[in-house]
């Protein structure tokens, strides 16, 4: 059975989402900023992060990497869609986009420069603040 190992409110919400779409069976485990520390955990995933997806003795991290290993495992629940290769590229090129560009804004909302995004919503200058309104402003567009 795979395991989604994760943190609440994390980015690994992102295939646990993928994982009830595919409806395969699966199962959670909650770590702690504490146990992902542990050996037992970094013998699996040496990052020391989530989310990390198990599969017997099989290890895999990255949202887009497990994502689609859930995708080609349940091909039939159209992750990326049932459209056409266009389509599943354009599905693939968002997910990136929202994992490595936009996923790094919330930092200042969820992070110790929390204080940093209320300056930036009321108008902060800096690369900062102007790459997370370029961000935003591209999701917007779309």
């Amino acid at each position: 059975m795979l395991t989604l190992h994760y943190f609440p409110g994390s980015c690994a919400f992102v295939p646990h989402v993928a994982l009830e779409w595919s409806g395969l069976p699966y199962r959670t485990q909650a770590e702690t900023r504490e146990s992902i520390k542990a050996p037992a955990y970094l013998n699996m995933n040496p990052m020391g992060q989530v989310p990390l997806l198990e599969d017997g003795g099989w290890t895999l991290t990255q949202n887009v990497a497990i994502i689609d290993y859930v995708n080609d495992l349940a091909p039939q629940a159209g992750i990326y869609t049932h459209g056409d290769a266009k389509q599943r590229a354009k599905a693939r090129q968002w997910l990136v986009f929202a994992n490595a560009d936009l996923h790094r804004q919330f930092g200042f909302v969820f992070g110790p420069a929390r204080g940093a995004f209320c300056r930036w919503r009321g108008g902060a200058t800096g690369a900062g603040g102007q790459r997370a309104r370029s961000d935003f402003a591209a999701v917007r567009h779309r």
